[in-house]
């Protein structure tokens, strides 16, 4: 897919100013920590307790997002399975 020149150059400006507000000092940039610093909450799932933990990777073995009923956004990721792969 080849965007055109208006989109890339909106999406770069875009990315730019998001650089600048959120206080982005260098690349590449960190998923988690852009997540934080907008707002939302990122859990991992090795912080659930087992009967949750069970219940996270039933429903998703990496990772998912909800919104709860106050409009705040929740990241859960299996951080798990990360530290497997990484050994």
């Amino acid at each position: 897919m080849r965007l055109n020149d208006e989109t890339y150059e909106y999406i770069k400006q875009e990315v730019a100013n998001m650089f600048v507000e959120y206080d982005i000092k260098g690349t590449p940039i960190s998923s988690f920590e852009v997540a934080i610093k907008i707002g939302l909450t990122v859990i991992p799932y090795s912080a659930l307790n087992r009967k949750a933990r069970r219940k996270a990777i039933s429903y998703s073995e990496d990772g998912y997002s909800l919104e709860t009923n106050n409009g705040e956004w929740i990241i859960y990721y299996n951080d798990i399975v990360r530290q497997l792969c990484m050994r």
